[in-house]
């Protein structure tokens, strides 16, 4: 069973939006050429159109357009739900109809106006909250509806309520119940990209064949409210100028010019703000919307080696900067963990550990240390650091801490008995009290490797193993010591709900009979729906992305630490082509998708697919192909982390949603 929307309120992924930022302008990337979107009373549909007016297909919702920051998706009120700009691969996060939705600034989430119109609701972009919500404002009064939500390039979100004309006022929100007015008499608020200017219509009733009818105007003003201006009037624009929307470049307005006693009707004209100049686009168009044009390109990015010892020096490379390097966009490694490159058991939990350590996951042969990882080792860590050796000595024998002592690093052994004690052992190691505790078999390797690529982002999140069906002594001793009541279970895949269901039956959870009992499920069919699973379970719209193959397991463990330093989830495809199920995800994030790590060389993921990954995550022509090998030099740019590299990506770890993100149905282990 997939809980769509689960999340854990200490996961990492969780962040809501700000409700007041002061982070760079990013609600509209600047650009030129983007489409725009208008609808036609002649045929009561919307059209997606070239700048000039030009119609390329008519879209499959009749209401207006808000686009996402990078312009790769739309989202829509008829359901709030979004699309690609040709129409596919859709989103359903709500049914019904819901005015007003627009994506916030990072493309993470989007803001519709709840029932009664009495709040602003938000929710996942990505499906990953799909049939969930949570309220970020709420009016105190319930006196007046929200008619109109328009949300600034650094976060902040405004509103108007009352009624078109004297009665529409707009305001700012200040918390999740307060909120300040801004300008009176506004309606249809669009905001500047570069934050700085408020656009919006004033309602100016007009004498129109011995009657009074109601007209309007646009205006602007700054974005605190302060000096109104009026840049259309009734002599030389018309008697009826509305819904106004900026170009992603800031320097034209779409807008209707339509006439009071036809209000339905009216051309689609753009006004130069500098000149005053119009021009008209389209003789019939409402609604407008201008699609932005993202300036940076997406990556799809290959990390390989010549075997799997050398894929893990890649993803080391791809994640840490040398130890003594300055200036190098890449964390620096406070620690190293190492595992036997021919068996997986005891690395099982050594993702997790890994990204909780801030450390690449390296792998050796199981005689002796293989020299290249003993250089990459000299690479990222300092002397004195810290090498954590996962099993015993049978997986690792003791010559191999030798090496390491001899030069110069600090080793501490984590084995236990079997693969089971030895994921029990790392769980002790990261936490003594686990917020989040992980249970995935050990026999479908790919359930543990997708979720062990995730736990370790924030602290307190762990991992245990099953045995299929059967519940080993260690990790059920382990379980006992858990409360399902006040610590959160996620059993990730279809093995680990019927082990702990078993393990509970056969008496070996007995602290659990006082418990509820109540445990979380992300699983799907196939190992790939349980990585997307586990994704959406964990994450809400990422930057990054990594992808393995399911022919091998090497790249997706050492691979899948290196994603999880970048803050993102692991995924996974056949080795011959791009799993439908992982494309439409990504293509879901696309409006956050910065990067997807191909993990492997081209025997793993064919070339072929990288174009695919590409056309997934950005709109044509705006990604580029890029490798990390062993030898690859440094990556050129300031000081900072990979987690925040882009710009796009918040503090996932320093983010504290105003209220917790909404939680699925739980399952009763009784």
């Amino acid at each position: 069973m997939i809980f769509k929307g689960a999340a854990t309120t200490a996961v990492a992924g969780a962040a809501s939006p700000a409700l007041l930022s002061g982070s760079p302008a990013a609600a509209q990337m600047p650009g030129t050429g983007g489409l725009i979107t208008y609808a036609m009373d002649a045929t009561s549909r919307t059209y997606l159109a070239k700048a000039d007016g030009t119609p390329i297909r008519e879209m499959s919702y009749s209401t207006k357009v808000s686009w996402s920051p990078d312009g790769s998706r739309y989202v829509h009120g008829q359901i709030v739900g979004s699309e690609r700009t040709d129409g596919s691969d859709p989103v359903l996060n709500l049914h019904g109809s819901y005015p007003s939705p627009v994506y916030d600034p990072t493309g993470r989430f989007v803001y519709w106006i709840g029932v009664y119109s009495t709040s602003i609701m938000y929710i996942g972009a990505d499906g990953s909250w799909a049939g969930h919500s949570a309220k970020f404002y709420e009016e105190p009064s319930q006196q007046q509806a929200i008619q109109y939500i328009a949300v600034a390039p650094g976060g902040t979100v405004f509103f108007t309520r009352g009624h078109p004309g004297n009665n529409s006022v707009l305001y700012r929100v200040t918390s999740a119940s307060t909120s300040v007015q801004v300008l009176a008499d506004a309606y249809e608020p669009d905001i500047s990209p570069d934050g700085s200017t408020i656009a919006f219509q004033r309602e100016a009733y007009v004498s129109v064949d011995g009657g009074y009818w109601p007209g309007a105007q646009l205006w602007l003003a700054n974005i605190d409210g302060s000096n109104p201006r009026q840049i259309t009037f009734p002599e030389t624009h018309g008697l009826l100028n509305r819904s106004a929307s900026w170009s992603p470049d800031g320097t034209t307005l779409l807008f209707n010019a339509g006439h009071p006693t036809t209000w339905r009707t009216g051309a689609l004209k753009r006004l130069t703000v500098a000149s005053g100049a119009i021009t008209q686009v389209v003789g019939d168009g409402l609604l407008p919307s201008q699609q932005p044009v993202k300036q940076t390109k997406d990556t799809v990015r290959r990390v390989w080696g010549d075997d799997q010892i050398l894929t893990a020096v890649a993803a080391s490379r791809y994640a840490f900067a040398d130890h003594g390097s300055a200036g190098d966009p890449r964390p620096k490694a406070a620690a190293v963990v190492l595992s036997r490159a021919d068996l997986y058991y005891d690395a099982l939990g050594g993702s997790a550990l890994a990204v909780a350590r801030q450390a690449p996951l390296l792998i050796t042969g199981n005689r002796t240390l293989d020299p290249k990882v003993l250089a990459e080792i000299g690479r990222v860590l300092a002397p004195g650091g810290t090498v954590y050796v996962l099993g015993g000595e049978l997986a690792l024998p003791r010559g191999i801490e030798t090496s390491l002592t001899a030069a110069g690093y600090k080793t501490k052994r984590i084995g236990g008995a079997d693969q089971f004690d030895t994921a029990v052992r790392i769980a002790r190691e990261m936490s003594a009290r686990p917020t989040t505790v992980v249970l995935a078999t050990a026999h479908m390797y790919y359930d543990a490797l997708a979720a062990g690529a995730t736990l370790g982002v924030l602290p307190d999140q762990v991992l245990v193993l099953c045995d299929g069906h059967r519940m080993p002594a260690s990790t059920a001793a382990y379980l006992n010591g858990i409360d399902p009541d006040t610590q959160d279970v996620v059993c990730v895949g279809g093995w680990a709900l019927p082990a702990l269901q078993n393990a509970y039956a056969a008496g070996m959870l007995p602290s659990w009979d006082t418990r509820d009992g109540y445990v979380y499920e992300a699983s799907g069919e196939r190992a790939e729906d349980t990585a997307i699973a586990v994704a959406k379970f964990f994450w809400t719209s990422p930057n990054r992305f990594a992808v393995a193959t399911t022919s091998t397991w090497f790249d997706a463990l050492t691979g899948g630490a290196a994603i999880g330093t970048a803050r993102g989830p692991l995924l996974i495809t056949a080795p011959n082509a791009l799993d439908p199920a992982v494309r439409s995800y990504l293509s879901a994030c696309s409006p956050t998708a910065a990067e997807v790590v191909m993990l492997g060389g081209r025997l793993a993921l064919p070339e072929a697919m990288v174009a695919k990954l590409g056309a997934a995550i950005a709109e044509p022509g705006g990604w580029q192909s890029a490798e990390t090998t062993p030898s690859s030099p440094a990556p050129a740019g300031q000081a900072q982390s990979l987690r925040a590299a882009g710009g796009r990506e918040s503090s996932l770890a320093a983010a504290k949603p105003p209220v917790p993100r909404p939680r699925p149905d739980r399952v009763q282990v009784r």
